[in-house]
Formats: structure tokens, sequence, C-alpha cells
């Protein structure tokens, strides 16, 4: 019988952390990404770290040849969400799903570079479709915002190079996925400090005009217990579940953060650029029957992210 209460779980968890997180970056404009995401990794490693003291999570005994190994996973990680965090400040969350879409692409163009791998021709037509929709989306976006695009290339890029590392490269290195987000969550948090000061975000701050608004100290708190919930819920069902009930969970999960998003954010379209999101969201569909229906393979545009959890 499949756990359709933890698949319920995961989807709620995944909407709710992204609304949670656009709402204190795009409403209360709190568009400082290294002061956020520094808060976000530390209630993350303190939960962890609770939740291994009371026997919830194995976190195992992290040797120093383990952590050493994970570190590089660990940099790209904090780019990855801090990167994601300033995309997500500026693109309506229609627009932030589907180019997230573009991460599996990348992989596919790191992976031929890297290991000489060639997807099929099959899943090269849905990596097409993927491209075309997302370029499209782009070039009609009528809430355009070049800094907002930049950031998600960034994203984007760090996502897929974040995949390839851990898939390829440190494949071989003896840790387990709780211990992997627990270094992730210290190693971003010790590099996301010193960026504080060094990019000026903990003296820009102070202007911030919502520090004693009760909002955004929940909003803050819920992003990070959400956050990492939503972490390890999907660690739990990445494990559990076949590859073919992960891949429609994640689609699910992508295809209703797009659809109800409108009714809660402000979100201006035009006729065109509505067309160029549904072939976004059909494109992605597209994408996973491939992968799961076609190739029995576990698709998913999941980043390492937690990144949804920017």
């Amino acid at each position: 019988m499949k756990p359709w209460w933890l698949i319920i779980t995961f989807v709620a968890l995944y909407i709710a952390t992204n609304f949670t997180n656009k709402y204190v970056l795009s409403v209360l404009k709190f568009t400082y990404p290294t002061i956020f995401q520094g808060w976000q990794t530390l209630v993350g490693f303190l939960m962890l770290t609770v939740f291994g003291k009371w026997q919830y999570v194995d976190t195992g005994s992290l040797s120093r040849t383990s952590v050493k190994g994970w570190l590089p996973a660990g940099i790209i990680y904090a780019s990855v969400i801090y990167s994601g965090s300033k995309a997500l400040s500026k693109l309506a969350i229609p627009v932030f799903v589907i180019f997230q879409n573009m991460t599996p692409i990348t992989v596919a163009v790191l992976e031929w570079g890297y290991l000489g791998q060639i997807p099929s021709f099959d899943i090269q037509i849905s990596y097409l479709w993927m491209l075309v929709s997302a370029l499209l989306v782009w070039q009609n976006d009528p809430q355009f915002d070049e800094g907002g695009y930049s950031w998600m290339g960034v994203h984007i890029f760090s996502s897929a190079l974040y995949n390839v590392y851990t898939s390829h490269i440190a494949s071989n290195i003896k840790i387990s996925e709780v211990s992997k987000l627990y270094c992730n969550y210290l190693f971003a948090l010790l590099i996301l400090i010193p960026l504080m000061v060094v990019l000026g975000d903990a003296f820009y701050a102070r202007s911030f005009p919502f520090w004693f608004y009760y909002k955004f100290h929940v909003g803050c708190l819920l992003s990070g217990i959400l956050g990492t919930f939503l972490s390890l819920s999907n660690l739990k069902l990445n494990d559990k579940l076949s590859s073919n009930s992960y891949g429609w969970m994640c689609l699910t999960a992508r295809v209703l953060l797009t659809l109800t998003s409108v009714f809660f954010f402000d979100f201006y379209f035009s006729t065109s650029f509505l067309i160029c999101v549904m072939s976004g969201v059909f494109s992605d569909v597209c994408y996973v029957y491939t992968r799961i229906i076609v190739h029995d393979d576990k698709a998913t545009t999941w980043t390492p992210v937690e990144a949804e959890r920017v």
C-alpha cells in the first residue's frame, strides 16, 4: 500500500514552503539572501542536530575524510540556495518553476561533456519542448526582471552542477543522505555568515521596515521549519516510492504550486504569456512521462532543493 499520507504531506509542504519564502522575499521584500538563507540553514542544522540526539533521524558518524569529500557539494549547495533566493524574490512562481525545468537539460549537457552520455531521442524532444517553452516565457513575461532571470541562470547551473557532482564524482563517499543534508546546512551556514558582512546585507538590512512585524517573524520561522521537514520528507519518499510514483508526485507538486500561486500573489499576464506558461507545464508532463513510463527512470527536477526550499 502506498504511503498516501506521506505523499499528501510532501505536496502540502512543497507548496507551503514556496509560498512562505515568496511572501518573505517578495511581499515583505526582505531581499537579503545571506541573512534569509543563513537563518534557514541554521534552523535546519539545529533541527537535524536535535532530531539526531533524539534518534528521530540517523545522521551517522561523520569521518574527517567523508566531510572533506563532501565540502565541494556543500559549497555548490550554498550557491544553489543563494541564487534561488535572489531569483524567487524577483520572478513569479510559475516562471520560477518553469525555469527550474532547465535543470535536467543542463545536467544532460554536463553529463555529455563529462561522461559522453547522450539521452535518447524522445527525451531530447522533451528537453527541446521545455527549452522552447522557457524561452517563450522569458520573451513574453510582462513582469520581466533582468536581474531575476540572471540569478535564475546561476541557480539552474548550480543545481545541475550539484546533481552531477553528487551523482558521479562524490558517489563513492560513504555518507548517509541525512548526513549529506546535515553537512550541506553546516557548510552553507559557514559560508553565508561571513558573506553577510562582505556583501553588505548585515548593514543594508538595518533599513528593513518590518523587523518587528509579527508576520515577518512567523514567515522566517516557518521558512526554516517547513524547509527542513520538506527535505526530510523528500529523502524518505525518494527511498520508499517507486520511480513511477516518485516522479508523478514531484510533478503533481510542481503543477499545483504553479496553479495555486496565481491566486495568492500578484501575477500579471497576457494571453500569449499564459499560453507559454501552459506550454511549460505540459512540457514538464511530457518529460516526466517519457522518463518514468517509457524509460522507467526516476524523473524529477528536484534540486538539492530542497532547492525548492529557497
